[in-house]
């Protein structure tokens, strides 16, 4: 299964990167997003590496 990172800034991609999420994991794609992807307690730093070095690809959504 495909793996797919999505990196964006809360501030103002943030419904963009959820409509994304949802439409590639009903597509059957594995994506890892931070707020469906981290749990409680997770160390951010780390677990961002780590989570970047397991992705086959990544979506990066560039705003102002």
């Amino acid at each position: 299964m495909t793996k797919i990172f999505i990196s964006y800034a809360h501030s103002d991609a943030t419904d963009v990167a959820e409509h994304l999420f949802k439409r590639l994991r009903d597509a059957g794609y594995h994506v890892w997003k931070d707020d469906h992807s981290l749990m409680l307690g997770d160390r951010f730093a780390s677990k961002i590496h780590q989570s970047i070095t397991e992705q086959d690809h990544f979506l990066i959504l560039l705003s102002p």
